[in-house]
């Protein structure tokens, strides 16, 4: 079996692969065949994003890229984007209805989603093909081609949804084949099966799915993603999934940076402790922040307004709605490409002004060209105009390409100072050869200074601080993530994490604030790839989950058993079926109606957990300190935490009682925090309190005795779970059971957690 990853960005897929066992009772990554970002056939870890529909076949990847500065339109670019976009507006359609009344607002075609990614296509892609509406008076997405099936022309139509699908064969064929031991499948619509199973998780961008934010319905994120889902079980990749996942990418970049840490040996992200984690991904379209928190060493989505990410797009795109985009000046890693090509053609119209002399043509102007990133085919600055007008669109599509390999491969080799650009037949047969313009110092000067990114960025964080301050209640940012191609380029990392960790920014972040990049990663993986490893880390536990399930079954099935074997491997195989059936269930069931069908899918729902606001306490000072006040104040050494603050709702801790004789009693005194979490660890400092119950709980050693009348082992099971009350009202119940432990195969006190032992008392409380 193999855990495998497919991160889709807007121009960018990578693909990540471990090999995960199938007969021993965990799934984890042997250390002889770690987590791994593949390459493709063409021997690039990178494939593009981008299809071209050409009259004998459609191309993808690499492929696809060359035939642009050619075929222009015949290229579809940010293929996945697209399929995203057509999917929302389909879906927005789906909820109009289908009934007259509802005709004409259904001829809408278009979302905030599909005007943000024509913009950008305009901006680097000018004259790709275009998302359109099947001619056949269907609501049907996708792109109309020319096609020769049998050597004549013949008008074709593809939906974005089909190209998609097109896309995840060619990965399959290209990329998960060779790295699984699959039997490729070329010339046919069917796959054939294969002894490799896959666990995959696709690694998508949030702002592709800004609907699945919306609160009015919990289950609406599953329902948003669920066409991946589909597209996947009809692709060639269906016959040897055997499960597929759905994350985000901010939420992908905190599980791989998490498993970085703990590599490293530096504090985790998905510690006890909680932590409020802002996301930056800047990538191809433009910067895109997010804020996602960890609560009890689990990740869980902060309330619905911050689901939304604030992105800076394209100069040019529309931001409507509940402001999902924000307009900004171009700055993406696409817009770089541009202003690179630019400036690199303005050099060359400058050193060959012969070729291009024009009492009409202002050189003068190139000369301050590119102090801002213009947009490609613009006309607000003199010099753009100039340039698509001197030198041929072709000319400028190849130079565009060429950049961003040539970005990649300066800011990816820590030893090169400058790369060299050469272009044959640039113009006019005229080669054109550029060894001064692509240095590591004029474009760290450039991102400094002239681009204005910093600025940018600390605009954006400024916006997007604003826009939730009166709703955030979160505390400060203690943690910021860089991730995204643009973060690949050391002297912008260094920019921002200093940006981030100085004293202006306080009104957001924390003192101690920790920056983390791609350099924490190691084996080679950047920040684009990260998040296709931390996906590749998410398939790894669903595997995890599913061994652990068919072997729980496997042990429940033996009639060879005694008793209480039988009852121990009948509550493990319950445990593991119902934590592989939460990863593995239907998000959009909508079966459950009424109050008891939304609590059920509330308390089902991943990103609406439970946690503890507070600590639950065991005193262990003196107890004629104790006062019969609703709230006092103890030492910090008095208190021993035994269910701490943020835990994930249900937990338990057992800890052992070894009472002398059966008259032994004990008192146990159990506080919660009075108002919310201390804010201090420190021993010498006072903690504010309160009671869980009205008095202290007694325990007596007479109520578990074993056979004979002689004590056995005895423990203390401290267990909070949330329970709706009789107004339809989440409580946390405190539950204290006096457990007796029984002798079963070299059973400890750990395992009470699972094993079930001998119930002599039980109590039960409510935090109030």
């Amino acid at each position: 079996m193999y855990a495998v990853s497919v991160s889709l960005g807007a121009s960018s897929s990578y693909v990540t692969v471990a090999p995960v066992s199938s007969t021993t009772s965990t799934a984890a990554v042997s250390d002889a065949a770690p987590i791994k970002v593949i390459a493709n056939s063409s021997g690039h870890r990178n494939t593009p994003v981008v299809a071209a529909l050409t009259g004998q076949e459609l191309l993808f990847g690499d492929n696809a890229h060359h035939q642009y500065s050619r075929q222009p339109q015949k290229v579809v670019p940010y293929l996945f984007a697209y399929a995203a976009a057509a999917a929302s507006i389909a879906d927005a359609q789906h909820v109009l209805g289908t009934e007259a009344e509802h005709a004409a607002e259904s001829e809408e075609t278009t979302s905030d989603l599909l005007r943000v990614v024509e913009a950008a296509a305009n901006q680097k892609y000018k004259g790709h093909c275009r998302l359109t509406q099947a001619a056949s008076g269907t609501r049907q997405l996708g792109f109309e081609y020319t096609s020769e099936p049998d050597g004549e022309l013949v008008e074709s139509f593809i939906s974005a949804e089909d190209l998609f699908i097109r896309f995840l064969n060619y990965i399959k064929e290209h990329s998960v084949d060779g790295a699984c031991g699959l039997t490729t499948t070329t010339g046919g619509d069917e796959a054939t099966s294969s002894s490799a199973k896959l666990f995959l998780t696709l690694v998508v961008p949030r702002y592709a799915f800004p609907g699945a934010a919306d609160s009015a319905h919990v289950a609406h994120r599953g329902r948003t993603v669920e066409w991946l889902k589909e597209a996947v079980q009809s692709s060639h990749l269906g016959a040897v999934v055997l499960n597929t996942s759905v994350v985000f990418s901010d939420e992908a970049a905190v599980t791989a940076y998490d498993a970085a840490t703990q590599e490293r040996r530096v504090p985790r992200l998905l510690s006890t402790e909680p932590h409020n984690v802002l996301v930056v991904d800047w990538g191809a379209h433009g910067l895109c922040l997010s804020l996602l928190c960890t609560r009890g060493g689990v990740l869980v989505c902060p309330p619905q307004h911050h689901n939304v990410p604030y992105r800076c797009f394209t100069k040019g795109s529309v931001a409507v709605g509940d402001g999902y985009f924000a307009v900004g000046a171009g700055s993406g890693g696409d817009a770089l490409d541009v202003a690179l090509a630019e400036r690199v053609a303005a050099q060359y119209m400058t050193q060959q002004r012969r070729l291009f002399a024009s009492p009409s043509r202002n050189f003068n102007a190139l000369l301050h060209l590119n102090h801002a990133l213009p947009t490609i085919g613009s006309t607000e600055h003199p010099a753009t105009g100039l340039l698509h007008e001197a030198i041929p669109s072709r000319a400028m599509r190849r130079l565009a390409l060429l950049m961003a390999e040539k970005k990649v491969s300066l800011n990816t080799n820590p030893q090169a100072t400058s790369v060299s650009v050469e272009a044959e037949a640039f113009y006019e047969g005229m080669d054109l050869i550029d060894t001064q313009t692509l240095t590591k110092n004029k474009l760290d000067n450039a991102l400094r200074s002239e681009w204005g990114l910093l600025d940018m960025f600390s605009k954006a964080v400024r916006a997007f601080a604003d826009k939730y301050k009166d709703t955030w209640t979160e505390g400060f940012v203690d943690t910021v993530l860089l991730a995204g191609g643009m973060c690949q380029m050391p002297s912008l990392t260094r920019l921002l994490a200093a940006s981030v960790q100085s004293p202006d920014q306080r009104w957001l972040f924390a003192a101690a604030v920790r920056v983390l990049d791609s350099s924490l990663m190691g084996n080679g993986v950047c920040a684009d790839e990260l998040f296709s490893v931390g996906g590749c880390h998410h398939s790894c536990r669903v595997a995890e989950c599913y061994t652990m399930q068919r072997l729980a079954m496997s042990r429940q099935s033996r009639k060879s058993a005694g008793k209480m074997q039988a009852v121990v491997a009948a509550q493990a195989a319950e445990t593991a079926t119902s934590v592989w059936d939460a990863l593995t269930k239907d998000d959009d069931d909508e079966s459950s109606d009424g109050e008891d069908g939304q609590q059920e899918t509330l308390m089902s729902d991943p990103h609406s957990g439970v946690f503890l606001a507070g600590n639950v306490y065991l005193y262990v000072g003196d107890t004629t300190a104790l006062t019969c006040a609703a709230t006092q104040q103890l030492p910090c050494a008095s208190l021993r935490v035994l269910l701490a603050h943020s835990a994930a709702l249900p937990c338990r801790v057992a800890i052992p009682w070894s009472p002398t004789s059966p008259e032994t009693r004990t008192v146990l005194y159990l506080f919660t925090d009075a108002h919310g979490a201390p804010s201090t660890d420190s021993a010498a400092d006072l903690v504010e309190v309160r009671p869980v119950n009205s008095a202290g709980l007694v325990l007596h050693a007479a109520a578990s005795p074993a056979c004979g009348g002689a004590l056995g082992p005895l423990c203390l099971t401290f267990t909070a779970q949330a329970k709706w009350n009789e107004v339809s009202e989440r409580e946390v119940h405190v539950s204290v059971q006096l457990v007796r432990v029984p002798s079963v195969g070299g059973a400890d006190i750990a395992s009470l957690v699972l094993t079930p032992g001998v119930l002599c008392s039980s109590y039960e409380f409510v935090l109030q």
